[in-house]
């Protein structure tokens, strides 16, 4: 019996039809693959957004419970954190409840006092110190808004800076923009006094101000600090626009004891002439100068 030849067959037409169809299937596939991980993106591009959306409406706290480090970046952007963003200070720890910034002098051969004694050798005192000039920022962006924190002051790092004086402190910031070129303060001095302040295009002007920490502001010297330490201090600051003009309130609360007492409270009518972008969303933020501190419970609401 003669067995006929199939593999003309095999080797003819059909492979080419074969090949083909083959081809015509991977690229089905790829386009059905591309177009499946397309839809996925803009789901998780439209969840996100919901998320930074609900962030901004939403009371935000957090405990600081998880244990971590935030570097400093550039740029929000390049923050790793979901949430913050370590605008200057080198390093933040997050640990037990409580956010710490760098305490004491960092090692001679540390990257960060390289840097540091590179890029700001007089505020950082030779790079030892990168926490002398902390800001800490949240990513997302916030207008009219309620923030309040708790703070321990652990040390006061004088050297011989230009800027170390009277107006340094431990402040809360709403509507930071330009990378810090326009913002609202509100906190303590290192003289004592309570103070909200305006920065436009990087001037700054006291909006108001009140001794309140025992001495008179004229008990201050230089390169020292009236502000107490290893003790628990409330901070809050309220930021709303008004018909007049921006308002912005300072709360206090001493000894952490939930009893929260306004202390300062002004409408900026001004801000309309100064700049613009006062009027806009900006970051929310905590900067300290020349010295060691401890935050906890930081705490955000949007005000409608």
């Amino acid at each position: 019996m003669r067995v006929k030849n199939f593999f003309p067959l095999i080797t003819g037409p059909f492979v080419i039809w074969a090949l083909l169809a083959l081809v015509a299937g991977i690229i089905a596939l790829y386009a059905d693959e591309r177009y499946d991980i397309a839809r996925r993106i803009r789901m998780l591009e439209m969840q996100n957004a919901a998320l930074n959306q609900f962030a901004q409406q939403a009371p935000f706290q957090y405990h600081w419970e998880s244990a971590a480090i935030l570097y400093e970046t550039g740029s929000a952007a390049d923050s790793p954190s979901p949430y913050f963003w370590l605008n200057s200070g080198g390093l933040f720890f997050l640990e037990g409840g409580v956010g710490r910034t760098l305490q004491g002098a960092l090692p001679k051969q540390s990257q960060w006092r390289l840097r540091y004694a590179s890029a700001n050798p007089q505020d950082s005192i030779d790079g030892y110190y990168p926490q002398n000039i902390f800001r800490l920022l949240t990513k997302n962006v916030w207008l009219d808004v309620e923030h309040e924190a708790y703070f321990r002051i652990r040390a006061h790092n004088s050297g011989d800076s230009p800027n170390e004086n009277a107006s340094n402190g431990v402040f809360l910031m709403s509507r930071y923009r330009g990378d810090g070129q326009s913002a609202y303060l509100a906190g303590m001095r290192v003289d004592g006094a309570l103070v909200i302040k305006r920065k436009s295009d990087g001037a700054y002007a006291t909006l108001a101000y009140q001794p309140h920490f025992g001495a008179s502001p004229d008990a201050y010297r230089p390169h020292e600090s009236l502000l107490p330490r290893d003790v628990w201090i409330g901070l809050r600051m309220v930021t709303v626009d008004e018909a007049d003009g921006v308002s912005i309130s300072l709360f206090i609360d001493e000894g952490r004891s939930r009893a929260w007492k306004k202390a300062l409270g002004v409408i900026d009518a001004e801000s309309d002439a100064m700049a613009s972008d006062l009027h806009d969303p900006g970051h929310v933020g905590i900067r300290s100068d020349f010295m060691d501190i401890e935050i906890a419970d930081w705490r955000l609401d949007a005000i409608r």
